[in-house]
């Protein structure tokens, strides 16, 4: 199962690297290394009752957060209160089991809306 998930991400960022569209209204396109701890572009998003999961490309690596409902749009540049980090975690929501999913406090859109004093990698509980 995590093969193909991670070949399903490989071929859709080899997919989103050979694309000559260009970024639409707030989407904006970032490198790796613009990309820090707390700040990400949105992969997808999956809204559940009293939740928002939501994948983020970031630091060089995919991630998924999950916070109170927020909407998002692929490709559109996040910032994040990190609260705490769950692996293993069990969604019954999405009957899904998430191999590491950061619960925020809080989420900021928009590549300038980066929260104040709060660039640190989330705590372990």
């Amino acid at each position: 199962m995590k093969r193909s998930v991670i070949l399903a991400i490989v071929t859709l960022l080899l997919a989103a690297c050979g694309s000559e569209n260009a970024p639409v209204d707030n989407q904006v396109a970032v490198s790796d290394t613009e990309l820090s701890a707390n700040r990400g572009e949105v992969l997808s998003s999956i809204q559940v009752p009293n939740y928002t999961y939501i994948e983020v490309r970031t630091d060089g690596r995919i991630q998924w957060l999950a916070g109170n409902p927020v909407e998002v749009e692929d490709g559109e540049i996040i910032t994040w209160d990190p609260a705490m980090v769950m692996q293993d975690f069990q969604s019954d929501a999405l009957n899904r089991t998430f191999d590491e999913v950061v619960f925020v406090s809080a989420v900021h859109q928009g590549p300038d809306a980066a929260p104040t004093g709060t660039e640190m990698e989330p705590e372990s509980p």
